[in-house]
Order: structure tokens, then C-alpha cells, then sequence
């Protein structure tokens, strides 16, 4: 079990905490999220950047390497097996190689999104304070995935989005 903390991570194997700090290699202390890939490495969105841990080593990525910015507050995988960073300045799609950056330029808006979702068709659904979006990765336009965005109605007592 894995657990982010504002000092590094820290690792639970059923008896002992194993810490994990920038000492280590991981690029920033302050880790915001964590999350199991599909070759059980493991990846953790700080506020210097993301760190990949292979088991051994880190692998580091910042703004320099493509991300839309090094404060990362979730990282989530795919079914597909793309990694997806929530950024101060966007949302990020990394391919192992290349990342893309998908942001207000895209028309996601609404603020810093911070949840992730993927349902059963597919969607990649990405939420923020004000905000929803939906990203078609199935259909992709020039490559990169294709955005439906939601509004919030915030006059109702009940939450209500729609499509615009």
C-alpha cells in the first residue's frame, strides 16, 4: 500500500514502512496522488512534477520534459495504458513517450481538475470545481482526444450539467 504525504511516500508491505523522499530520487516531497500502472510501476504527481518508480529507480518528468505544468495534483491510467496528469495548467496524456496537453485551449475549463473517472464505454470523465468534461478517446481528432464539455448549473439545489 501506497500512501502520498507532503514528506514523500511511503510504502506499507504488511509490516513495515518503507519512506521514499527527493534523497531517493522522486522529484518533489510534496506528492498529491499515486497510482498503479499496468506494469505495476508505480507513478506520483507532486508539486515538482511526476515521479515513475520502475521497483529500483525514478524516472522523473517535469514541465521541461512536456508537462503543462510541474504542479500535479492526481495521475490516473487508462485502459488503454495511457498515463493522465490533473495540472495547474491543464490536463496532460502521456504515452510513455509524448505528452499531450489538453487545457482552456481545448475548452476545458472550470478551474484545476482533480478527478478522474473512466466508464464502461471508454469516456475518460475529468472533473474540476465548476466543471465536467468527457474526453473521447476513441475518437480522436489530429490525435489527441476529443472533448465534450459539461456546465454546471449551480441555481438549482440539485447538481444538473449540461452540454454545451
Amino acid at each position: 500500500m501506497w500512501f502520498a504525504t507532503e514528506g514523500g511516500v511511503s510504502c506499507y508491505d504488511g509490516e513495515a514502512f518503507t519512506n521514499y523522499t527527493s534523497a531517493d530520487g522522486l522529484v518533489n516531497n510534496n506528492v498529491h496522488g499515486v497510482a498503479q500502472d499496468g506494469r505495476d510501476h508505480m507513478w506520483f504527481s507532486t508539486l515538482g512534477g511526476v515521479s515513475c518508480y520502475d521497483g529500483e529507480t525514478f524516472t522523473n518528468y517535469t514541465q521541461e520534459d512536456g508537462l503543462a505544468s510541474d504542479q500535479v495534483f492526481r495521475v490516473f491510467e487508462d485502459s488503454l495504458g495511457y498515463m493522465w496528469f490533473a495540472t495547474w495548467s491543464g490536463i496532460n496524456r502521456f504515452d510513455g513517450e509524448v505528452f499531450q496537453t489538453l487545457n482552456r485551449h481545448d475548452g476545458l475549463t472550470g478551474g484545476t481538475f482533480l478527478a478522474f473517472l473512466e466508464d464502461r464505454q471508454g469516456r475518460l470523465w475529468l472533473g474540476a470545481g465548476s466543471a465536467l468534461a468527457a474526453a473521447h478517446r476513441h475518437s480522436r481528432r489530429g490525435g489527441r482526444p476529443a472533448l465534450r464539455r459539461f456546465k454546471r448549473h449551480s441555481h438549482s439545489r440539485q447538481q444538473r450539467f449540461d452540454r454545451f
